[in-house]
This record gives structure tokens, sequence and C-alpha cells, in this order.
């Protein structure tokens, strides 16, 4: 994977699967991305905190469509060889104050790469300032372009898992 003009190798063989992205400025902000290789739209929409039914996005904690006050927003996204989704809602976290979720999946266009990221815990009633941050990871984010994509891991009939 080639970020900002760096080269970020993302492990698809550990047991962690991804990495953490620091600001190189002196604001001090953050987000993990995580590899989630061949993942199909059903892991991905985990990821997301969605599940798709009959065409409507329903929140996967409550299966329901989210509420008005979950202010929630989804939009496409595309780079140099991936697509994907970015999504934002409220949600109660912990206690009565609301807290904002920024969560996103991009997929490889011709290849079994996905990487997601999430923050969660802006406060919501900071909206001005959480678009701010959702910016500045979406900067970050369309710089991504899939380099030297992996073979699918060789699977086992003697696998635990049944692979």
């Amino acid at each position: 994977m080639k970020l900002n003009g760096g080269n970020l190798l993302v492990d698809n063989e550990s047991h962690i699967k991804g990495l953490i992205y620091s600001s190189p400025s002196t604001e001090e902000w953050s987000f993990p991305i995580r590899c989630y290789f061949g993942a199909s739209k059903n892991k991905i929409n985990e990821q997301l905190g969605i599940v798709e039914h009959d065409g409507k996005i329903l929140w996967a904690a409550t299966n329901k469509p989210f509420t008005a006050k979950q202010g929630f927003r989804m939009s496409k996204l595309s780079g140099a060889n991936w697509t994907g989704r970015a999504l934002t809602y409220n949600m109660l976290w912990g206690g009565s104050q609301a807290v904002q979720v920024f969560v996103f999946c991009i997929s490889e266009s011709n290849g079994p790469q996905v990487l997601c990221g999430n923050v969660q815990g802006l406060v919501a009633a900071y909206p001005k300032h959480n678009k701010m941050i959702e910016h500045k990871i979406l900067d970050v984010v369309k710089t991504i372009v899939f380099v030297n994509s992996p073979k699918a891991p060789a699977t086992s009939s003697t696998s635990p898992h049944g692979h």
C-alpha cells in the first residue's frame, strides 16, 4: 500500500492486520486502518456498523433504520485503484452524551484487499471540529494506492475452521 508518498506494509499473515496512521503535523490525531483480505460485502458492512436489507441501510446495533437524531450520512469514495464508502452517525456511548462515529471501508478495484478505519468518540456537540477531522482522514485515505497485491492465502481441508 502506498500512502502520502510513503510506503506502508500491511501484513496479511500476522494476527493483527493493520496499522495506525498518525498525523505528521504538530496536531495530535490518528486513526487505525485494518486489513480485511478478501472480505465479503457482509463483512465490510459489519465493519461499517450497518446491515443492508431490502435496499435499506439499517444500524447493525438495532437492525432498524437510523433515527433523525443520529444524523446518518453516507458518501461514496474512490481513489486510484479502489472504491468505498464513509459513514458518519451519532450514538450514545457509555453515558448520556452523544458521540459521533466516523468509519470508512475501501476495496481494491481488481483485487482482494479491503481496508477499514474509524474514529469513535468524537463529541457530537462539536460537529464543526468533527467534520474537520473527517476531512483530514479522507485526505489521507484518498492518497492510498494498493500495490503488489498478495495472492489469496492457501487453504487446507485440515484447517480447524473447515476452510
